[in-house]
């Protein structure tokens, strides 16, 4: 929906299709490459810490994946 950037900082506004929910991503001192991949209507798969910030699910520093299989529970 939206990518911004302010100090060190990359911010973005998705949707996640699987929950139905808007979602948010804060990278920390992102480099050129989060940049060029970030982009409004691009599909990316997070993997990160999630939590609640200003009543919306938030990735923190996300790792971006290529490919996911699912969860293999130990």
């Amino acid at each position: 929906k939206s990518v911004s950037s302010r100090k060190n900082q990359l911010f973005g506004l998705g949707f996640c299709e699987e929950w139905q929910e808007n979602i948010s991503f804060v990278f920390f001192h992102p480099r050129a490459w989060h940049f060029g991949v970030c982009k409004v209507g691009k599909e990316l798969i997070f993997n990160a810490k999630l939590s609640r910030f200003n009543h919306t699910w938030q990735f923190n520093n996300p790792k971006i994946l290529t490919s996911f299989e699912g969860f293999s529970p130990k």
